[in-house]
């Protein structure tokens, strides 16, 4: 019997001790571990049982949040080999930026000869909400390097200039960078931790995507070729990066796939970036596909069997 392939959780708390240079405390996003699990209630039994200390010391842990990694090559760090990315879903505060990464995405579309692509301010706001009402739209957030963030003595020297209180490890703990609400506070060994999410404000967004399951009522038609199969599949939809991000594309695409094996994707001729992401990740061109103003599009299906 083949076994389940495990999948990497990342555990932080907004619990930690964070301070500006003033003296001024401020929240933070502390990371308290990073756990193999087949699934994400597997991966909170294990962290309570690795992590039992800590309700010992003061933690609610009701202040935790568990996400769900992408860890594939295509979103490594080349020297730590830890994610470059959080992907999560989207909640309704991320969507300013949410739209103004895809005003960015239509500029850069216009300069870089696709102008039909996304026209009349697509995707408009009530697309985006109807998106994350369905819970079909994620964020991808930068994951800190492990480089980012030194530990000296008691406190984490953060990028932004900011201070975060860093205790020592359990030795036989699997968490990385714990912290502690209660007074007595041992002192940190010197060393390096994994990093800190929003330790001085919440990191901007990386980029923005919408994943659902099928049918695709779009995809019903299809001219110049075929789907290969009638399986189940899921589809990626309205897909952009922040300004100067690169890879975030080609990680979310692995991403969809570890979450289900069949993807289908869509794009315009004129995409020449998405077309050549098309043919590195493996997609079978499929044919020609119209969305919901008429225009066509080219259709692409890809297959990972697990």
């Amino acid at each position: 019997m083949e076994m389940a392939k495990k999948r990497q959780y990342l555990f932080y708390t907004t619990e930690g001790f964070t301070q500006a240079p003033d003296g001024v405390e401020i929240d933070n996003c502390q990371i308290l571990a990073f756990i193999d699990a087949e699934e994400e209630r597997q991966a909170w039994q294990k962290f309570k049982v690795e992590n039992a200390w800590m309700e010992g010391r003061g933690f609610s842990l009701q202040g935790e949040v568990c996400r769900e990694l992408l860890v594939s090559e295509g979103n490594r760090n080349k020297d730590s080999g830890m994610p470059r990315f959080l992907i999560r879903p989207a909640s309704f505060t991320d969507l300013p930026q949410i739209m103004e990464i895809y005003a960015a995405a239509r500029d850069f579309m216009r300069r870089s000869g696709n102008p039909g692509q996304w026209i009349d301010g697509y995707p408009q706001e009530t697309v985006v909400r109807r998106d994350l009402e369905n819970g079909d739209l994620f964020v991808g957030e930068w994951l800190p390097d492990s480089g980012d963030v030194e530990c000296r003595g008691r406190s984490a020297l953060l990028p932004c200039g900011g201070t975060l209180d860093v205790p020592a490890v359990p030795e036989k703990a699997s968490s990385v960078g714990e912290s502690q609400s209660s007074e007595d506070r041992p002192a940190s060994r010197t060393g390096t931790i994994a990093g800190t999410l929003g330790s001085c404000r919440r990191p901007p967004l990386c980029g923005v995507f919408c994943h659902k399951s099928g049918p695709d009522s779009t995809y019903a038609r299809i001219e110049e070729g075929a789907w290969p199969d009638n399986r189940p599949y899921y589809v990626l939809h309205r897909i952009a990066s922040a300004p100067g991000i690169h890879g975030f594309a080609s990680a979310c695409i692995d991403w969809c796939l570890q979450r289900f094996p069949v993807l289908r994707v869509d794009t315009h001729a004129d995409n020449r970036p998405m077309l050549h992401l098309m043919e590195k990740k493996g997609f079978a061109r499929c044919g020609i596909i119209y969305v919901e103003n008429g225009t066509p599009r080219t259709a692409f299906q890809k297959t990972v069997d697990k």
